[in-house]
């Protein structure tokens, strides 16, 4: 059960999960592949059937890139992106959700299935900034009860200011391009 916090999922249910992860990451590949052409040495996508693979996912990276300053940029990505903005999980089962306990990787992207758009953003800052203002102030929080227990999630909503200037938003293009908005 590793990997989905101890939630029983059935291998239909992971099966279709499987699939539309591997899509997402298959555009994220090219994205990545365009997008840091000139920025980085290296893009490893961790494949969890290797042992380092595996390790990497289990800390929440999806991809490491080694940027031309040999610093390395681990990225997780979610493909949980629509018109209106995104979900983050702050917290299941009272517990700390894949938001807010996310240590390991430095940016998360989002994208949208439908039209190849992603958003990012550097992990810490938007942490800090949901933690300091938005859970205080209890605007954009959504309880739901799932998976046997309550989980809370935040909205970030794209075209409102209170999430102005939090994260990049990349335009697809088509034929393998994106453009910083």
């Amino acid at each position: 059960m590793g990997g989905n916090n101890g939630v029983r999922m059935y291998k239909s249910e992971w099966t279709r999960n499987l699939a539309k992860g591997q899509k997402a990451e298959s555009v994220f590949d090219t994205m990545l592949e365009t997008y840091y052409a000139n920025k980085s040495k290296k893009i490893i996508n961790w494949d969890f059937n290797t042992t380092d693979g595996k390790m990497m996912e289990e800390k929440g990276i999806d991809h490491t890139i080694i940027l031309n300053s040999d610093f390395e940029l681990h990225t997780q990505l979610k493909a949980n992106l629509y018109n209106w903005g995104c979900y983050v999980e702050l917290y299941k089962g009272g517990k700390e959700g894949d938001f807010l306990k996310a240590e390991e990787a430095h940016r998360w992207y989002h994208f949208n299935k439908k039209t190849y758009d992603m958003i990012y953003y550097d992990l810490p800052k938007m942490q800090n900034f949901i933690v300091n203002t938005i859970i205080k102030n209890k605007k954009y929080i959504k309880e739901m009860y799932q998976d046997g227990g309550t989980t809370t999630l935040c909205k970030i909503v794209l075209n409102d200011n209170t999430f102005k200037g939090r994260y990049t938003y990349l335009k697809y293009l088509g034929n393998g391009k994106w453009r910083s908005k």
